[in-house]
């Protein structure tokens, strides 16, 4: 009967492992930090995304107390207020508040900078929408006629709201109020030359 044999004992070996245990604890604090190192990059890329939550709010337009008095009382005084400190742009930029839009539509006329708004009034006025009578009249507002001294601010916007009103005028389908506003303002733009007399259909209301 053959008997297995047996390794044969190293005393070495015990002190051996015992000195590779404190290497390896020692060792172990650094391969931690590499592993947490990733996550630690991603984490930080993370936070450094801009949050699309925080520009929505900042976006939110806020209305001063000069809105709240052109609304509650309507008096023109109050509407020349809120057009001196809004000017034509901050106007323009509340048109499609359902609240606040008909007050700055009816606020525009009195912008010292009013012609701006010419353009983009006859454009929103092309489009036919439910508020249409009324940025008829507050473009005819816009195109009140000028000083001596005022200088024309938007003559390229001029020409673009003659593009854009000639269609209306000329559509005998298009209401007859309305169609009666927009000639009135293709003639106050005749006055200023930018279109002829001869391109308007008919004589002003």
């Amino acid at each position: 009967m053959t008997m297995a044999m047996q390794r044969p004992y190293n005393a070495g070996a015990p002190r051996a492992r015992a000195r590779r245990r404190p290497l390896a604890l020692a060792a172990l604090p650094l391969l931690l930090a590499c592993s947490s190192e990733p996550t630690a990059r991603a984490g930080a890329a993370s936070s450094s995304v801009p949050s699309t939550e925080a520009p929505a709010r900042a976006s939110a337009r806020t209305y001063g107390e000069a809105w709240k008095q052109a609304a509650e009382s309507g008096d023109e005084a109050d509407l020349a207020r809120l057009a001196l400190e809004e000017g034509a742009t901050g106007l323009l930029g509340a048109i499609d508040d359902p609240v606040r839009g008909p007050v700055a539509l009816r606020a525009l006329r009195h912008a010292p900078d009013r012609d701006i708004a010419v353009g983009p009034l006859a454009a929103r006025l092309g489009e036919r929408g439910p508020d249409a009578s009324a940025v008829a009249d507050a473009l005819l507002g816009a195109l009140a006629p000028a000083g001596v001294d005022r200088e024309r601010l938007d003559p390229d916007g001029e020409r673009a709201a003659a593009r854009a009103l000639l269609p209306i005028a000329r559509d005998a389908r298009a209401d007859a109020a309305l169609k009666a506003k927009v000639i009135s303002a293709l003639w106050r733009l005749a006055e200023r030359g930018v279109v002829t007399r001869s391109e308007i259909p008919s004589a002003p209301p």
